[in-house]
């Protein structure tokens, strides 16, 4: 209590040092009273000066800095609580006066007289140069006047409307001075722009007046990290190459933590990668809403190869593909020459992949065309993936050379860890490693999970293989127990997140996958710890088995479903292929009762496939049929249900295709000595189901196929050696 009382008594006494507080009804007198007390203490000329261009290591800036320190701190004592909330995020003594300047020069009851501004303003907003020009000629001081409530002044509206023509005309009818002018959110019209995007417009006001580049808004932003903030690329592209580096500076202000992570939330990665450059301890440094660059990366599975969602032919194509390490830096002078034409794109990737070589050479050219837009696509894929690693590899290497061990947390690495971990960015956690193998025992704030645990939860099998190569770490890791008493195996018991159990179309197949977790990592936990209960007193296969009674369920309702559907297609083919046995193309002799066609090749091919897929299709019905029949227990799902999926529907497939050769094979007989022009269109016709069961069902076929009996989503690599303290295990 004593101390406390004396924090309040030396509040009193800072607040009595300085002018009585601002209120809304006395900024006049208020203003008079605080300009006198900064005179008097020699802060003045910190106010109503800009701040100088001055190095920060220099003297005379530290000097100003100290200054304006004191200034900003007076400032703040005599505003109320309320008026402190507007320049609370001011970072200088000037910024802070000019913006309550604004408040109450604006807010005095004079409203009304803006009205006289609404022709203007009209004309603004359409673009009308020639009635902008009569009003102003008509009222001069118009020019760099506010002519709206918010404190806006011509450029702002023109800006806001994103005239170019018309913004052009006006800043060279502006003093360079007038530019500078902030409305109530303390935005130059140089932030308007920013936030439009039209580097034309940006491009006049700073060729007038370069000291907006540097001038903040309301919540301390320049231009620059405004256009990074909206992502405007090109905006970006320009301001960053105008903007004073000393702007950017950590040990002068925010601005450069700003545009660093807002380049990397905005895809912008060689802006942030030469900033890194410039300042590698914008590395650590936390920008105004709380996060490091380190935070905005683990947000971003995208922006990694591992969260990249590629097909299988845009993964071999991505493979193909090579970046050249300049094309990932940023060009101040034409940042277009790290990118190549499409053309050179697509004969780089086809260098390293000469079967699409041959495919491509007799592609039509309106196939090459929609290809060459493919290949740019995933190259900039590829490009964006390659930098991100890069500003990584950097940000790792600053804080490994900077920083020890007991400041790791207070950067909030480890929350960015756990964060990456959530959304399965595996470069993340491999650049981690390298570094800090410890963190595999670190444990989150909310649940007490470690990155094995929260791998399992939320069914990151990319963390979960890449911890299975260190065989130590990930064995002394599952022993962990979080804040519930559930190791990692009741958290496998747990369900997956719907983001992470939708990837699998079809309730039967996502209970095989959870089965699959499951039993993967039964494996890793010793057997002494296997049927361990936690706090609720549930061992980890109990509480598998009530968090997925529903999809149990719903698994049986989709499998019985699809069985039935494809029952009634083998049904079909069954019924049409018997017919078809006995009504044979060309009819029979009626002296001999044989086929008139029974020699010909074709007819042999229509009696073998016919056959073949009468068998198929009954056989395709019977497995069908066991499926109602089977017993729908949980472990079931793990292969007995998708086996029989698989053979059901690996002979229904090879019902329907032999049934398109034995058409195919009648038709040839039947159109025999036909003009080409006749039969081409037929049997071209007659592929089409064909192709639509390959679009359609091969992929969900063969997946089911990959995860029953292929290696499906673990994979078992050699183990890694790290060397660990073994008192900690």
């Amino acid at each position: 209590m004593g101390k406390k009382k004396m924090k309040v008594a030396e509040r009193r006494e800072q607040r009595a040092d300085v002018p009585e507080e601002l209120t809304r009804n006395n900024y006049e007198k208020w203003k008079v009273g605080m300009k006198s007390y900064l005179e008097g203490k020699g802060l003045w000329d910190v106010v109503d000066e800009t701040e100088p261009e001055l190095k920060a290591t220099s003297a005379k800036y530290e000097t100003w800095r100290k200054k304006n320190e004191k200034a900003l701190q007076a400032i703040r004592r005599s505003c109320g609580s309320k008026m402190a909330l507007q320049i609370r995020e001011m970072e200088s003594a000037k910024d802070a006066w000019d913006h309550l300047a604004s408040i109450f020069e604006l807010d005095d009851g004079r409203t009304a007289a803006y009205a006289m501004y609404r022709p203007l303003y009209k004309a603004l907003v359409k673009g009308d140069w020639k009635s902008t020009k009569i009003f102003l000629d008509q009222y001069p001081h118009t020019v760099s006047g506010r002519i709206s409530s918010q404190g806006e002044t011509a450029l702002h509206v023109a800006a806001m409307y994103g005239h170019v023509q018309l913004i052009q005309e006006l800043v060279n009818s502006m003093p360079a001075k007038a530019l500078a002018i902030r409305s109530i959110e303390h935005d130059t019209a140089l932030h308007i722009a920013a936030i439009g995007g039209i580097t034309m417009i940006a491009k006049a006001m700073v060729a007038k007046s370069q000291d907006l580049l540097c001038l903040r808004n309301k919540i301390g932003l320049i231009p620059v990290t405004v256009a990074a903030l909206s992502g405007n690329k090109e905006m970006v592209d320009y301001l960053y190459a105008a903007t004073p580096r000393e702007a950017l500076n950590p040990e002068t202000s925010k601005s450069g933590a700003v545009l660093l992570t807002a380049a990397i939330s905005a895809d912008m990665y060689y802006v942030a990668s030469d900033l890194l450059q410039l300042f590698p301890q914008l590395a650590t440094v936390w920008n105004s809403r709380g996060e490091t660059a380190l935070h905005v990366l683990a947000k971003k599975p995208r922006a990694f190869q591992s969260g990249s969602k590629l097909g299988f032919w845009q993964k071999l194509i991505y493979k193909g593909i090579y970046v050249q390490p300049t094309d990932a830096s940023f060009h101040r002078e034409n940042r277009s020459q790290g990118f190549q034409d499409p053309e050179s794109l697509i004969y780089q990737c086809l260098s390293h992949c000469s079967l699409f070589l041959e495919v491509l050479h007799w592609s039509a050219g309106m196939v090459w065309n929609i290809l060459k837009l493919g290949i740019k696509k995933i190259y900039n894929t590829k490009l964006n993936n390659f930098q991100a690693l890069q500003i990584l590899q950097s940000i790792t290497r600053h804080v490994k050379s900077s920083l020890n061990d007991s400041q790791f947390d207070e950067i909030g690495i480890y929350s960015a860890i756990f964060v990456a971990t959530e959304l399965g960015i595996v470069e993340f956690i491999e650049q981690m490693m390298e570094f800090l193998p410890m963190m595999m025992f670190a444990q989150d704030d909310k649940n007490a999970q470690n990155i094995l645990q929260i791998a399992v939860v939320h069914r990151q099998e990319g963390i979960f293989n890449l911890i299975l190569t260190m065989d130590t770490i990930s064995r002394a890791s599952a022993r962990v127990t979080d804040i519930s008493g559930n190791n990692v195996l009741h958290l496998a018991g747990v369900l997956a997140p719907p983001s992470r159990l939708n990837r699998f179309s079809g309730a039967a197949m996502q209970m095989q996958q959870e089965l699959q977790w499951f039993k993967e990592v039964e494996k890793l936990v010793e057997p002494a710890h296997r049927e361990d209960k936690n706090k609720e007193g549930k061992t980890p296969q109990a509480l598998f088995t009530d968090n997925h009674e529903d999809l149990v369920k719903a698994g049986e309702k989709w499998m019985k479903a699809t069985a039935t559907s494809c029952m009634v297609v083998a049904g079909l083919i069954t019924t049409v292929m018997f017919a078809a046995a006995f009504t044979v193309p060309g009819g029979y002799n009626n002296d001999t009762g044989i086929p008139i066609f029974l020699l010909r090749k074709s007819f042999i091919i229509f009696l073998l496939s016919d056959a073949l897929s009468l068998f198929s299709s009954c056989a395709s019905l019977l497995i069908f049929l066991d499926i109602f029949m089977t017993s729908y227990a949980e472990e079931n799902f793990l292969e007995p249900l998708p086996r029989r999926m698989i053979f059901g529907l690996a002979t229904l497939f090879v019902s329907i295709v032999t049934m398109m050769v034995a058409f195919g094979a009648a038709l040839s007989i039947i159109l025999q000595g036909k003009p080409l022009w006749f039969a081409l269109p037929i049997s071209i016709f007659s592929c089409i189901p064909f192709t639509a069961i390959a679009l359609l069902q091969f992929p969900f076929f063969f997946k089911i196929v990959f995860f029953t009996n292929g290696p499906g989503i673990f994979s078992h690599k050699t183990s890694k050696t790290v060397q660990l303290d073994q008192r900690v295990l």
